[in-house]
């Protein structure tokens, strides 16, 4: 259990309060987080990381949280140019969402959506973590090993209530399977051999996929050797010497087709538009939209059909939206008493028990697409070539089950 030993507030210029928190393994400044949420985080990646390293830090980690963009800008900025660093430098790290700086030994992220907020915090205090506990707080010659780490323990979810970490991808927030084998074919030649000797750090989505994929398939796949591989790189090994040495007897051609064949098993049917959908072990999935927004998930792969049992709790509204793109769509929601809305306009014939489950369905048939809740036809528009269908979710909490598309 996180204890926190030490937790007060104090003043901004901005009006947005600062916590001040300490708990057993950190020291934490942050505002415009709960400090529970915070806490939680990070006792729980650090013990996942203990376990995983074998080893842990031996004082005591800190941690910035910001508010906003200007207050990240600003302090990043002054960071950068008290290590001597450029201002080129200084522009890539203050267009982010976190970095760890070694000059300071401080894991610095921003607040954005909540998922992207998790994700930046888990992400630079895993470089803190393996930095202070395993480099002596140098950065390995291989920016696809130490970003594929951050990466891997970036991702989190939650299962029954409890948070877990580094547990693979569950709904997707970026297609990071898609991007890693467009990166591996594009960039790497299908070559895994190519992709673990890579001596560049990754600046876009396609490389990031592929860190991830890097690191996350050693791990699973072939751990003895990923192990060996981790020890020479975070000794400054050179990737490719490093590399030979690790991999002993794997062949490159087989690696590479079952890396590939990994990626692909590990790609979900859905990816996450916004909000929070957690998967609760059971067969159900949960969503609450993020502040002022919808939560929508998407089916990745275009089809005719969506469908899905959806449970309101709260003040929530619920449903599909179809012709979706670009954050814009036609919307059929249930309300929290039970009518229904579609295209903007209340479908008086339809009513929905809005305290039991109800079925909501969309096709796509003959250029147009219908909308059905409990095989009743609330909505028949024509369909968009470009549009998808999505399941959504706004003002409260939901809970999505047997969904299905295709």
């Amino acid at each position: 259990m996180t204890a926190l030993v030490l937790a007060f507030a104090i003043g901004t210029s901005s009006g947005t309060p600062i916590n001040v928190i300490s708990t057993p393994h950190y020291d934490i400044v942050v505002e415009g987080m709960d400090r529970k949420e915070i806490a939680e985080l990070v006792e729980n990646l650090h013990a996942t990381l203990k376990a995983f390293f074998h080893t842990e830090p031996q004082d005591r980690l800190s941690v910035r949280i910001f508010a906003d963009q200007g207050s990240y800008t600003q302090a990043v900025g002054k960071l950068v140019a008290a290590a001597g660093g450029s201002s080129k430098e200084a522009e890539l790290e203050e267009a982010g969402v976190g970095v760890y700086r070694l000059e300071t030994k401080t894991a610095y992220a921003r607040v954005t959506l909540p998922y992207g907020t998790r994700a930046a915090i888990l992400h630079e205090c895993t470089h803190q973590f393996q930095y202070l506990s395993c480099t002596h707080n140098q950065i390995p010659r291989s920016g696809y090993y130490c970003e594929g780490l951050a990466q891997h323990f970036s991702m989190s979810r939650r299962v029954n209530g409890s948070l877990q970490i580094g547990v693979g991808l569950g709904l997707e927030y970026t297609d990071a399977p898609g991007n890693a084998i467009r990166g591996f074919r594009e960039r790497h030649a299908s070559s895994f051999q190519a992709l673990a000797c890579d001596t560049l750090f990754p600046k876009d989505m396609e490389a990031y996929g592929e860190a991830w994929g890097l690191v996350s398939f050693l791990i699973e796949k072939h751990r003895r050797e990923f192990d060996k591989w981790s020890a020479l790189l975070d000794a400054q090994a050179d990737p490719r010497a490093g590399w030979s040495e690790a991999s002993g007897g794997l062949n490159d051609e087989q690696l590479s087709r079952d890396y590939v064949e990994w990626l692909e098993q590990h790609q979900e049917n859905w990816l996450v538009v916004g909000g929070d959908w957690a998967d609760t072990g059971d067969g159900t999935v949960s969503a609450t939209p993020w502040p002022g927004n919808m939560g929508i998930l998407v089916p990745k792969r275009d089809g005719t059909y969506l469908s899905a049992i959806v449970r309101m709790r709260g003040s929530a509204w619920a449903g599909v939206g179809v012709n979706y793109y670009g954050g814009n769509g036609i919307y059929t929601v249930v309300t929290p008493n039970g009518e229904v809305w579609s295209a903007g306009r209340r479908v008086d014939r339809v009513h929905v028990d809005s305290q039991r489950s109800f079925h909501i369905e969309a096709w796509k048939s003959d250029g147009r697409v219908a909308v059905y809740i409990d095989r009743a036809l609330v909505m028949s528009v024509p369909a968009q070539d470009a549009g998808k269908m999505a399941l959504l979710v706004e003002r409260g909490n939901a809970d999505f089950s047997k969904m299905d598309a295709r």
